[in-house]
């Protein structure tokens, strides 16, 4: 089965792991201590494929959990590309849970809608989705017209993709025929 994190119910602490071969977005969490079986409540969850990503427009800092970005580097990889590794502390809060510390950030040369640009994006311990934030959507020129369903890039209209767990996601690994080195030099001057 797969593995889904929640926070337990009983003692609060995060991150608790569950895996079972439940239907997609179900986990297990502690009831009161009445019932002998465990209640099924439903927990969405984000589901990313190496190379992908979300658009974040609530998010200042683009950023990603550890597992993320190590699949986002052995993807890269594949296609040439190098990450550098960029000593920065930053702390980041999710939603209603707690302030989580990155102590570093990646520089990572991503290919998106043929054009290969430089997004640098926070590391963070734990399960994290890569989140691309405002600014860098900004740079890439993206926006989401979410009732027709499409995505603009540089004023180009696509289809909006979505992610398994029906997240628009941006594919950040569809590089054009540009030599990978050539975004280093590029956006250095």
């Amino acid at each position: 089965g797969s593995g889904l994190w929640a926070r337990c119910q009983d003692c609060k602490m995060p991150k608790v792991i569950y895996y079972d071969r439940l239907q997609e977005n179900q986990i297990f969490v502690a009831g009161d201590g009445a019932a002998e079986d465990p209640v099924v409540s439903q927990i969405y969850t984000v589901d990313c494929k190496p190379g992908e990503a979300l658009g974040d427009s609530g998010c200042r800092t683009s950023v990603g959990g550890r597992a993320w970005h190590r699949a986002l580097q052995t993807a890269m990889r594949s296609h040439g590309r190098e990450p550098r590794q960029v000593v920065r502390d930053e702390l980041f809060k999710f939603g209603a849970g707690p302030v989580v510390k990155s102590e570093c950030s990646w520089l990572y040369p991503v290919g998106f809608k043929k054009k290969e640009r430089l997004i640098q994006i926070a590391e963070v311990p734990g399960l994290c989705p890569g989140l691309i934030s405002s600014n860098d959507m900004g740079e890439l020129a993206i926006g989401f017209q979410f009732d027709k369903k499409v995505m603009t890039v540089g004023g180009k209209e696509s289809p909006m993709c979505y992610t398994h767990s029906g997240h628009p996601k941006l594919d950040l690994l569809d590089y054009g025929d540009d030599d990978p080195a050539g975004v280093w030099e590029t956006q250095r001057s």
